[in-house]
């Protein structure tokens, strides 16, 4: 197999494989928007961990985290943890749930929402440039 035809496959394999995951979340999460309930919850907790990679002692990273509470339509209460510095104790936060699994809820927001389509749809677009970058290269001629 000719190595420019190679490469095409590849990149052009990855590419449609990417393509298929930022359809699923971009569907699954429009399917949440449009079927699921919207609460209310509230920031009932704001900590800090330690970021597992670092190594530094000087200015060490920090992750943020905020647990929200809400109530499913059911009436049961439950806790949703998001990776987030943004919210401060006793914020009421919206809050998508969906039916019939009140505990895989998500808190409504863009970035909350949108960040893993929009960053394996940045690598599924890198992709996509490597294949046509391949598949528009002229073959190389082999002068002997």
């Amino acid at each position: 197999m000719p190595p420019q035809l190679l490469g095409i496959v590849i990149f052009g394999t990855i590419s449609l494989i990417l393509i298929g995951i930022v359809v699923v979340l971009v569907w699954r999460i429009l399917l949440l928007r449009r079927t699921g309930h919207r609460v209310t919850g509230q920031c009932i907790n704001v900590y800090w961990e330690p970021h597992p990679l670092d190594r530094s002692w000087i200015l060490p990273r920090k992750l943020w985290f905020a647990t929200v509470s809400y109530s499913a339509p059911g009436g049961d209460r439950y806790r949703l943890q998001v990776q987030t510095r943004r919210y401060t104790l006793g914020e009421r936060i919206p809050v998508l749930v969906p039916r019939g699994h009140p505990d895989r809820a998500r808190v409504d927001s863009a970035w909350q929402l949108w960040w893993a389509p929009a960053m394996v749809g940045f690598i599924a677009v890198v992709f996509v440039l490597a294949t046509v970058m391949v598949a528009s290269t002229p073959p190389a001629i082999d002068v002997r």
